[in-house]
């Protein structure tokens, strides 16, 4: 996760919150506000050690890039996977 979080910062697609933030409403609103735009990476969160990303693979072309396909070819891709799947 931390080299893809380090790919997506280099073509601008993270958006890094260093302030302190809530779990009760901030994450949620800053999400939100971003609408998909930008995964984000929240640094310091009130009451925790961790940091938190929200809409990591948000958008087709951060799937795509996450799962190593180009934004066309993830369908057949999902597909692929689902079919050679163990039941």
């Amino acid at each position: 996760m931390r080299s893809f979080l380090r790919q997506i910062k280099k073509t601008n697609d993270l958006f890094i919150v260093k302030k302190r933030v809530s779990t009760k409403y901030e994450i949620a609103a800053v999400t939100a506000k971003l609408d998909g735009s930008k995964a984000a990476l929240f640094e310091n969160i009130k009451g925790s050690k961790f940091r938190l990303v929200s809409n990591l693979v948000g958008s087709r072309a951060r799937f795509g890039q996450a799962i190593g396909s180009k934004k066309s070819d993830i369908n057949q891709k999902i597909v692929r996977a689902i079919s050679s799947a163990k039941k």
